[in-house]
């Protein structure tokens, strides 16, 4: 085989195995699936190491709407959304929680994708868990999404969320910060006036 074909051939190997790199990157990222703000979230440190507790204060206007204290910063859904929701509630067939809201649903799955129907919304995945029965909402990234101080861009995915997330009517959510003094994160959950849920 002469030099040219030599190098004819080299090139098409090179092509071949750039396209399985190729593809290979693609499989490696899509088997990967990162949480949606993940990254975001860890470095505008929303997520706090060690064995710390998190506070959680509901507002509504000047009035309060309790306050939460968990372990980590992962809080039980019934906790979390009882406090400015109509209702939660659990079906046990399809694995969700489902959240209900002026006229809307938040549907959170715990067993594979899920599609929604009219006037649902889904959470992403990775952002709830079950554990020993009980349903979890991975607190940071509602914190993140819902920040009284992101400065997020008109089209982006955090604005986007926002909007779908909406019906909540969340107005903020305004992360105090973590003291080292009593081990605590400190954080609320402002309602937005005049759309507090009532409740049957």
């Amino acid at each position: 085989m002469n030099r040219k074909s030599w190098i004819k051939r080299g090139f098409a190997l090179t092509g071949v195995l750039m396209v399985s790199l190729t593809d290979w990157n693609i499989s490696a990222q899509a088997a990967e699936s990162p949480v949606l703000f993940q990254d975001q979230a860890q470095e505008q440190r929303f997520f706090v190491p060690g064995d710390i507790k998190t506070q959680i204060e509901f507002g509504y206007g000047k009035k309060d709407l309790g306050t939460i204290t968990i372990p980590g910063q992962d809080v039980g859904v019934r906790a979390f959304f009882e406090k400015f929701t109509e209702g939660v509630s659990w079906d046990q067939k399809n694995k969700v929680a489902i959240v209900k809201n002026k006229g809307k649903t938040l549907i959170i799955p715990f067993s594979g994708k899920v599609a929604a129907q009219a006037n649902q919304v889904v959470l992403p995945d990775g952002w709830a868990y079950l554990k020993d029965g009980k349903a979890f909402l991975k607190y940071p990234f509602f914190a993140y999404v819902f920040d009284r101080y992101g400065e997020y861009k008109s089209g982006s995915e955090e604005k986007q969320w926002q909007q779908r997330l909406g019906f909540l009517n969340i107005e903020y959510i305004d992360t105090i910060g973590y003291s080292s003094k009593d081990n605590i994160f400190h954080t609320g959950v402002t309602i937005k006036e005049g759309s507090l849920a009532s409740k049957d």
